[in-house]
């Protein structure tokens, strides 16, 4: 039976939720696993999210990819700038253009990045999440921007209509980049799935015009998280949603 593809939109730390998705709908002998990005930011559960896809992708390296998003590059440049105040360093390429000012005005820049952010607030706060924090982020700086067949093309964000070119879209920093778009897309002549837009209904919509699937469902927001399972010519076998596990996302009341 030819590999079909298993694609999951944006999980945002909902570690129980994709946790269910995953071994509920699943086949490792017969799918290929492709999650588009922002595993990381905002729900409750971010270093756990990272230790289950890393042992996914540790345990099926051929079976799966996982995607780099822009809560990925914002998190990367982040840990960069707590590198470079560890070694008190004042600035280098990756350094917020910010942190210069706020060096001046006295602000102990790792201690506001561990408390602005979700991401490090976790890993600095959690038992022991702190020893895997680097090994973490070498990973997640590893994570390619899309993946691709002959009809079938995945990334976070999509090919924006402003672009000539694939090539062109993968300028990281740019608004309309593969990883920021929230633009018409570029009808590329294959099928696009992507995320990062999320949708109120908490399901998945496709956009006939762009040919395009977005599978972003608001998990992080109570709402789905969602997985599309297409052949590898990208017709849809099957589309599948599940509510987030409130523990995932809300607090809980002292």
């Amino acid at each position: 039976m030819p590999e079909t593809l298993f694609i999951i939109g944006d999980v945002h730390g909902c570690y129980h939720t994709l946790r269910s998705l995953v071994k509920q709908h699943w086949k490792p002998d017969s799918m290929r696993l492709i999650q588009l990005g922002d595993l990381t930011d905002r729900g409750h559960f971010i270093p756990e999210t990272i230790a289950f896809v890393r042992d996914l992708a540790e345990s099926y390296p051929e079976k799966t990819v996982f995607l780099k998003g822009n809560h990925e590059v914002d998190v990367l440049a982040r840990w960069r700038a707590i590198e470079d105040a560890q070694k008190g360093e004042t600035s280098n390429e990756h350094t917020p253009s910010n942190q210069a000012m706020m060096r001046d005005a006295g602000i102990d820049i790792i201690k506001y990045y561990i408390t602005e952010n979700s991401t490090f607030q976790q890993y600095f706060t959690k038992e022991r999440a702190v020893l895997r924090l680097a090994s973490d982020m070498e990973w997640l700086e590893a994570r390619p921007y899309y993946w691709e067949n002959d009809n079938v093309f995945v990334s976070h964000a999509g090919i924006s209509a402003y672009w000539d070119s694939i090539d062109e879209a993968l300028q990281a920093d740019h608004s309309e980049s593969i990883l920021w778009t929230r633009s018409v897309l570029k009808n590329i002549g294959k099928l696009q799935v992507i995320g990062h837009t999320p949708l109120a209904s908490g399901f998945p919509k496709f956009r006939a015009e762009e040919n395009c699937w977005n599978i972003d469902t608001g998990a992080v927001f109570g709402r789905q998280l969602s997985a599309l399972h297409l052949t590898q010519s990208g017709e849809v076998l099957d589309s599948i949603s599940i509510p987030t596990a409130r523990i995932d996302y809300q607090r809980v009341a002292l």
